[in-house]
């Protein structure tokens, strides 16, 4: 699999590339993020984190949907943990760190399948800019 990365990225069909969403948290409001692979791609996640930038803890859950935000079947969680006010969190995490379940995601994203990300309400805030930033491989399909 590796040597087919690799070839990959030789042709030009395949880059590393940083993915980044910005919102606003409103107080005691929650807000949802869907993050779209576009049209004739495939992602792989490396790297994601996510911020609170709130002045109170948010829980914060992102998991992997379909193109109708519907939930694959298993557990599609990559985490749900609450982050306290100003705080980052890194997904996906493995070994001590892993999900929920414990079991370590396969980060293929087809077209037009989703990170879902939500903040839940907090109570009282002053509300925020929060993020959401993923390094993705990104592979034009054939």
């Amino acid at each position: 699999m590796l040597a087919g990365l690799l070839e990959l990225f030789r042709k030009g069909e395949a880059r590393v590339r940083l993915v980044e969403n910005e919102v606003t948290l409103v107080d005691d409001t929650l807000y949802d993020l869907l993050i779209t692979v576009p049209k004739y791609k495939v992602w792989y996640i490396i790297l994601g984190w996510v911020s609170n930038g709130d002045d109170v803890q948010r829980f914060v859950s992102v998991r992997l949907a379909d193109k109708h935000d519907a939930v694959w079947t298993g557990n599609t969680y990559l985490f749900g943990a609450n982050i306290a006010a100003a705080g980052v969190y890194a997904f996906p995490q493995h070994g001590a760190f892993a999900t929920t379940s414990g079991d370590e995601k396969d980060m293929f994203l087809d077209e037009a399948q989703s990170i879902h990300v939500r903040w839940g309400a907090g109570g009282e805030s002053a509300g925020g800019d929060s993020r959401v930033d993923l390094w993705v491989v990104e592979v034009d399909k054939a």
